[in-house]
């Protein structure tokens, strides 16, 4: 509202000062008298409206573009080089030629004892070369470990899976096959920078020697929770979905959308304790929305994904009528969930036999699952309290009553999935 006051202000006076293309035209075109000046007053508005939309673009675009585009990862350094647009074919042709020197793909910390592996006849050396500019960085001998392994990669795609069980066989892909002796390389000490192994005629994929790599597989990891978020919350990945669901919110199982006390639970707890426990590791990298890092939401990563289970948590216990009695947490059905392999946010406008709605909901508390959830309760409603006491101490009295729950009720939980 500001920048359309703003603009409308700044078009005003610049419309005083300068001149109407509308004057010239409105002698030929409009004509003299009252009904000359009626027609120069539409045109002027006109022209004026106009302005101002030519301004609202000069504004917004850049604002545009960037929204189009997702910001940099904080994992950037050891992120997919593939663009997630990529023709699958042509993705799964360059990744079917993997390289029998099998280094740690995440990277290596300077301080940290740097092994890599070989697959081959034989061989007793291997250089370590800069990955831009190929330059030698070191070099290093080989020890067999004396066993035998082979290795080839088959991919195969599968396509219409929305219309047909189990999907069709669109294509089917198989690799180079490597089988020989297992040897042991130790990389020397490297500055911190971006490598490749070097084994007679064979390279590795690059890889990277920095003090945060850990850090960054922290950061891509949670990547993949944004991946699984369900119902009203924001996801990088897909539109809100599950709408329609008895309890809203969570995340989906692993490569499913149904919802899973065990999985969740499990998720939830541990994400809770590493939050509580590495303080000085979480940190905020990401806006709620994980593709944003230019301007993140001043709380860190993973404990705001914990909070996403606890919302879920706490729209449970309200929905169940504020009693751990009444409580759902396992959300859909095992069987029917499979008969949708599309996007989650497009499932709510499927039938029951494919997944849709309505989805079943049962309650899903036994010792297991009551001890998970309410653990990850009690680590969000202690770290919540500096942005919102309220909602912390209800955290802290849910988990409080779970933890009676699991205690009266030891039975585990076990379901289909």
């Amino acid at each position: 509202m500001r920048l359309f006051i703003s603009m409308g202000l700044i078009s005003r006076s610049l419309l005083r000062y300068l001149p109407h293309p509308c004057e010239a035209l409105s002698l030929s075109a409009c004509g003299e008298g009252t009904k000359g000046r009626g027609c120069i007053r539409i045109f002027r508005r006109l022209f004026r409206c106009t302005f101002n939309i030519l301004l609202l673009v000069i504004v917004a675009l850049p604002s545009f573009i960037r929204a189009q585009t997702a910001d940099p990862p904080p994992y950037e350094a050891i992120a997919c080089p593939l663009p997630d647009t990529m023709d699958q074919l042509l993705r799964d042709s360059i990744n079917l030629k993997f390289s029998p020197i099998r280094i740690n793909q995440a990277g290596y910390r300077p301080q940290d004892e740097k092994l890599f592996y070989y697959v081959g006849t034989s061989a007793s050396a291997f250089s370590v070369i800069n990955a831009a500019t190929g330059t030698s960085a070191g070099t290093g001998t080989l020890t067999s470990l004396g066993v035998q392994a082979p290795g080839q990669l088959k991919i195969t795609c599968y396509y219409k899976a929305q219309l047909t069980s189990g999907g069709d066989i669109k294509y089917q892909l198989l690799g180079p096959q490597y089988t020989g002796t297992v040897y042991k390389g130790l990389l020397p000490d490297l500055p911190e920078g971006r490598y490749k192994v070097v084994v007679g005629t064979n390279q590795s994929a690059p890889f990277v020697v920095r003090g945060d790599v850990y850090s960054m597989i922290k950061d891509a990891l949670l990547k993949y929770y944004g991946v699984a978020r369900c119902g009203p919350y924001e996801s990088w990945f897909h539109a809100g979905c599950h709408l329609k669901d008895p309890v809203p919110g969570g995340w989906h199982d692993a490569g499913d959308h149904i919802k899973v006390p065990q999985s969740n639970g499990f998720a939830f707890a541990v994400l809770g304790l590493c939050a509580a426990a590495l303080k000085d590791r979480d940190q905020d990298h990401y806006a709620k929305n994980q593709s944003l890092t230019f301007v993140t939401d001043g709380i860190p990563d993973v404990l705001v994904e914990a909070k996403v289970g606890a919302d879920f948590m706490v729209n449970s216990y309200d929905i169940g009528g504020g009693a751990v009695a009444g409580m759902k947490t396992d959300i859909g059905d095992f069987g029917k969930d499979h008969g949708w392999w599309g996007r989650p946010e497009y499932q709510d406008a499927m039938g029951p036999d494919r997944g849709g709605p309505p989805r079943p909901a049962v309650q899903g508390l036994g010792g297991n699952t009551a001890g998970s959830l309410g653990a990850g309760l009690a680590f969000v409603g202690k770290l919540w309290a500096p942005y919102d006491a309220a909602y912390s101490a209800k955290c802290i009295k849910i988990a409080k009553e779970l933890y009676a729950f699991g205690k009266a009720n030891q039975t585990a939980y076990q379901n289909a999935a």
